[in-house]
């Protein structure tokens, strides 16, 4: 035995490891020094033990299985883990190592087991365990949906909870990005994505997005997505975890809240609050007559002066909340003191809005004041109600608490406890069944959770109301041994529904009154109309609820006409706007507005709200506008007006300015004089039929003027109708905008090219990168990669200068440019480095592309009269799927090799190998 164990007996006596040696038995034979520093075990205390004895019984069986395993020579080594018996009784994980060792030219062998104590290891796992399962529990009690995103993979792990909220079962929607993508409204796809890749390239410090996902029934259920991401080494994302929580009751509330509000300001707002509109600088633009009445001024006086010169009362916005609107929060709203003439103290409300420009910032503000003292005397009195019954109630955020399998309360704590008259944990150790006996429904909806139900119920207490939620609790074995409830303070969102149905009777009161005729129509027929539309319609009270709304067309032809335009409009969430020809009762006819808006874009049968309006009069004044001649002649834009036939009968100035044709020339010519010839007959065949839908077109087409150039103009065309609506005229307006193409097309071709050689640059060359990938990874081909960097470029450029150096540039890219194939991409990435993408290629066809473009380079460049350059390069060669699957290795693959070209020598070129 002694010589089994000298030759490393130094080694091992003086290791940290637990080394010792088992004979054939599995007894103890010879141990190392370490058991003894690290347990207190010595030599005379292990040494013919047997190994099994030490082992905990809980883990016995399974290490006899191994040992059994390895002396019957099934195994050379094996590798085992278990607890292991120290000086003081207690257990230490150790993780082994044996091998099994015969003696040279004898029948014996013996078992040489190396262990590390892995104790602090096990304790942490099990600690990341305990958290792990608090973390679901947390959230599972929360009511959120967990995802768990490996951004390496795109695989999501989903949970339950989250694909329960779309209405689906664990199986029905796969763990990948593809299931979570295919759920996003199209809508909000884009802006969801430029969050994540906002925070994911870390230009936000958080992901935080709200947004729709489809239902299973084909609805849409408003998300609230909260997520975080972890980082490697490299400080790249790798993994992605997150929550959804479902909000879209609280959405259709407040968006219903909202549109209440919308609609009564829409209604009463000029009639009785102030207006005015003014610049960033404060310059007055507009007021309405209430402005000038409560200022007592005139409007001439106001427009064009400084609002802090006329009145004090935006001051505080104007220095304090203007300036500090934006796109996403572009309203403001302030309230302020005022003294008036007599010495009366009035309050003032100011909401103020901000209009931005094309470039996002603020061109001009729009100020609707009133006057609020009443409701603030009102507040005040509410304040000091509030105050004192805070005093004598107290609020009820949230309840949590746990019982279990008996009904045994092991938890409970919450300020919302003081509504039940007891503190925190009052009732740990008591039954609830005995506590809340008189809450019998709460009770019931307990046992039915004890027994495996998750139950979400409302409780309503006499100033308070909560949503619990009952949710099982599971040990390892899958068995209930408890429940976990979390009760939430709804109290807010029950007064915000009751303030709704409140609003709702206020709007009802106020439709009811308005000036226009306003309609509920359901299934073509009439629901609800308000007095103003019976009175308009001559109808008696309630005698047009359950008519067809043909009845307020003169025609069949009419109606049939209206749904026909409307229809798309409302499946697509756009209002119809028109005017048409309404019948009265008693068969007079007017030109009305018809202004419809669907209730539910995805579900017509839920109605639409119809706006009708008599408009003969603007329907006069706008036919005269239409003829006005200064508008005419004084234009920007080309205006011609055709007969039906399409034969020009009247040109503008700007007309002639922009073709060359004068109005003799084309006076009585079809409008295909002006026609380029780009354009086949179905583009006009088209645009025509669009001006026979809907009366109008517009878009951009390729003309030709008197000169012979071609040019693009914006061109819209309209139909002009006399007073009974029948068309008798086209006008058309024309605006050159070729500049415009010219600019929008040299913007483009820039930010995808390089300047200065015509190729592809850093940015399109990874998109061109990622498109390989994707057809390589799609139809199981290869690509090759090369990274192509110059050899003596640098004393070039430094001795003759910059633009030489550019010129020797230009003509390398021109020979590089000859090796490649027109399915293959070479690109610039700026200096002297260069890339080729070669599709479909094998590691044999890049090394004959390489070589040829070793060969184009080293013929000497001409770069003027007095100067020649010879040149050479060093290539970098990688393959995929060979060398890696990921872009971003694959081009650093490619790098690593073209510098192993250059170690080797230069000007010549290097496949990576992987080490």
């Amino acid at each position: 035995m002694d010589q089994v164990f000298s030759p490393a007996s130094q080694f091992l006596e003086r290791s940290s490891a637990l080394f010792c040696i088992l004979d054939k038995n599995s007894t103890i034979v010879q141990i190392n020094h370490a058991w003894k520093t690290k347990f207190g075990l010595a030599s005379g205390v292990l040494v013919q033990t047997s190994f099994l004895s030490w082992v905990h019984p809980e883990d016995a069986i399974q290490t006899q299985e191994i040992l059994a395993q390895l002396i019957a020579q099934q195994h050379e080594i094996v590798n085992l883990t278990h607890r292991w018996l120290d000086k003081t009784g207690n257990y230490h994980w150790l993780q082994w190592e044996i091998t099994k060792v015969v003696n040279t030219g004898k029948d014996t062998f013996y078992l040489y087991a190396v262990a590390i104590d892995i104790t602090t290891q096990k304790q942490q796992e099990l600690q990341l365990k305990n958290s792990e399962e608090r973390f679901h529990l947390a959230i599972q009690g929360a009511n959120h949906g967990l995802w768990d995103w490996n951004l390496r993979t795109n695989e999501i792990y989903f949970s339950a909870r989250w694909k329960n909220m779309l209405g689906y079962e664990e199986h029905e929607i796969p763990h990948h990005l593809d299931a979570l993508c295919e759920h996003v409204h199209p809508d909000d796809f884009s802006l969801v994505w430029a969050k994540i890749e906002a925070y994911l390239d870390k230009r936000a410090t958080h992901y935080e997005s709200l947004h729709r996902m489809r239902h299973k029934n084909g609805s849409y259920r408003w998300m609230l997505a909260r997520g975080a991401a972890l980082w490697d080494e490299n400080e790249h994302p790798y993994r992605m975890v997150g929550t959804y929580v479902d909000v879209t009751e609280h959405k259709h509330i407040e968006q219903a809240f909202q549109a209440s509000e919308s609609r009564y300001r829409a209604i009463v707002q000029d009639q009785t609050e102030l207006i005015c509109r003014f610049s960033p600088e404060g310059t007055i633009s507009f007021v309405n007559k209430a402005y000038c009445r409560y200022l007592d001024k005139k409007k001439n006086a106001l427009i064009g002066n400084n609002l802090a010169t006329v009145e004090k009362l935006n001051q505080y916005c104007m220095s304090k909340r203007l300036p500090q609107l934006t796109l996403e929060k572009p309203v403001s709203s302030c309230e302020c003191a005022i003294t008036l003439g007599d010495g009366r103290v009035r309050w003032q409300q100011w909401v103020s809005r901000a209009f931005f420009d094309e470039n996002n910032k603020i061109r001009e503000y729009q100020s609707v004041g009133r006057d609020i003292t009443k409701r603030r005397q009102a507040e005040e009195a509410l304040k000091h109600s509030e105050a004192r019954l805070r005093i004598i109630t107290s609020a009820a955020p949230v309840i949590l608490f746990a019982v279990d399998i008996q009904g045994i309360i092991t938890f409970c704590r919450g300020k919302a406890l003081q509504a039940f008259g007891v503190s925190d944990d009052e009732f740990v150790g008591q039954s609830i069944f005995e506590q809340f006996k008189k809450f019998t429904q709460e009770l019931q909806h307990l046992r039915a959770s004890l027994k495996g139900k998750t139950i979400t119920s409302v409780t309503r207490l006499s100033e308070l109301v909560l949503e619990t939620k009952y949710t099982p609790l599971r040990n390892e074995d899958n068995q209930i041994t408890g429940v976990i409830g979390v009760s939430i303070d709804i109290t807010a969102r029950s007064k915000l529904e009751t303030r709704l149905k409140e609003a709702v009777a206020e709007l009802e009161t106020i439709l009811d009154n308005s000036i226009i005729g306003i309609a509920y129509v359901k299934k073509n027929k009439f629901v609800w109309v308000n007095q103003k539309l019976e009175q308009l319609l001559e109808f008696d009270p309630e005698e047009m609820c359950g008519q067809s709304f043909s009845v307020i067309c003169p025609s069949q032809e009419c109606y049939h006409y209206i749904e026909t335009q409307s229809h798309p409009q409302f499946t697509q969430g756009k209002e119809y706007d028109s005017g048409q020809l309404i019948r009265t009762k008693k068969g007079k006819s007017f030109w009305a507005r018809l202004v419809g808006k669907a209730v539910e874009p995805t579900n017509l049968d839920k109605g639409i709200i119809w706006l009708i309006e008599d408009i003969t009069l603007q329907k006069q004044a706008a036919q005269n506008l239409r003829l006005t001649a200064t508008v005419f002649e004084t234009a920007a834009d080309g205006i011609l007006i055709t007969d039906l036939q399409n034969h020009i009968q009247r040109v503008n100035p700007a007309f002639t300015r922009i073709t060359g044709y004068s109005p003799e020339e084309v006076n009585g010519k079809k409008t295909n004089c002006l026609s380029s010839g780009r354009h086949d007959a179905t583009f006009y065949q088209k645009i025509w039929e669009t001006i026979r839908k809907t009366g109008h077109w517009q878009g951009e087409i390729w003309n030709r003027k008197k000169t012979g150039e071609i040019y693009v103009a914006r061109v819209s065309i309209s139909v002009i109708t006399n007073e009974e609506g029948v068309p008798v005229q086209h006008m058309a307006t024309i605006s050159d905008i070729s500049r415009l193409h010219e600019n929008i097309e040299n913007i483009r071709y820039l930010a995808s090219y390089d300047s200065l050689t015509d190729l592809p640059n850093r940015s399109l060359f990874h998109d061109k990168l990622s498109q390989a990938w994707e057809e390589a990874n799609k139809h199981q081909r290869t690509f090759s990669l090369l990274f192509i960097d110059l050899d003596k470029f640098k004393p070039v450029n430094d001795n003759l200068g910059h633009a030489t150096g550019d010129k020797l540039l230009q003509q390398v890219a021109e020979r590089l440019r000859h090796c490649v194939g027109e399915e293959d991409t070479l690109a610039r990435l700026g200096g002297d480095e260069f890339t080729a993408i070669l599709k479909d290629t094998s590691q044999l066809q890049a090394a004959t592309v390489a070589n040829q473009m070793l060969q184009k380079l080293r013929t000497p460049f001409q770069l003027d009269e007095h100067h020649c350059a010879t040149i050479s390069a060093s290539i970098g060669i990688t393959s995929y799927p060979k060398d890696n699957n990921d872009v971003d290795v694959l081009l650093k693959h490619a790098d690593m090799a073209m510098y192993e070209a250059k170690e080797k020598g230069k000007g010549q070129f290097c496949f990576y190998e992987v080490t």
